[in-house]
């Protein structure tokens, strides 16, 4: 009986043993995602949440007012009385939504074909082309402000070179497509390297399967290429 438990208090040592280690391989993923998950739920869940609060009362940026509840006042006068600005502002919205959607996907797709391929210096392209995606969004509103200085930026230089005078951001006619433009340029890389991730995964034979079909250039990424990275495309539409 004992020379029996003697050899059952190994097993039991060592299949507590196997529990913590499985516990901690379970705990370090959460651990190594913490500090993000912090991050995200202070500076975009709870000033979106703050956003929401705020539309439900009377607050007008003043912070030495007090502030109201006030319910649904804000929304009922918004869409009862359907101003111009109002009016404005959905279609700026729009436009602006789904431009830089449809733009910058359809950017980022050619990018990543074009970087698919077997190309000299291929690696370089690919980081120079992610760079923007790195900067700030106070380093890329800097650049691209100091760019399209009404009095000394480049682009207006050379617009008076040609002739054109313009306020550019201060134009209501095009500030809006110089927005999306900048939106474009600093976001496509991350949506280029998803298209990337995709299309690394595709066998090389069904490409060649489909060159001897006649399937080349624009056939071959309508119907090879495009429906096989399905998935990657919903997952940049969506985000």
């Amino acid at each position: 009986m004992r020379g029996s438990l003697n050899r059952e208090a190994p097993v039991i040592l060592k299949g507590a043993r196997g529990i913590n280690m499985n516990c901690k391989r379970g705990i370090w993923p959460v651990i190594a995602v913490l500090p993000v998950t912090i991050l995200f739920l202070l500076f975009s869940i709870l000033p979106s949440a703050v956003n929401v609060y705020f539309s439900f009362t009377d607050f007008s940026g003043d912070i030495h007012y007090k502030t109201n509840w006030i319910g649904f006042d804000n929304y009922i006068r918004a869409f009862t009385m359907m101003s111009d600005e109002v009016w404005g502002t959905i279609r700026n919205t729009l436009i602006f939504s789904f431009t830089i959607t449809l733009v910058m996907n359809i950017i980022a797709l050619l990018i990543a074909v074009f970087v698919d391929m077997k190309l000299m210096l291929r690696d370089f392209y690919r980081s120079v082309i992610f760079l923007p995606t790195i900067l700030g969004p106070v380093v890329i509103g800097l650049v691209w402000t100091l760019i399209f200085d009404p009095y000394s930026g480049p682009v207006n230089k050379v617009l008076n070179l040609l002739g054109n005078d313009s306020a550019l951001f201060g134009d209501p006619d095009i500030a809006l497509f110089l927005v999306v433009f900048v939106m474009i340029w600093a976001n496509y890389g991350y949506t280029m390297v998803l298209y990337l991730a995709g299309l690394q995964k595709i066998p090389v034979d069904l490409y060649e399967s489909g060159y001897i079909d006649g399937a080349s250039g624009f056939k071959k990424l309508w119907y090879l290429t495009l429906p096989l990275i399905r998935p990657i495309v919903t997952i940049n539409l969506l985000i």
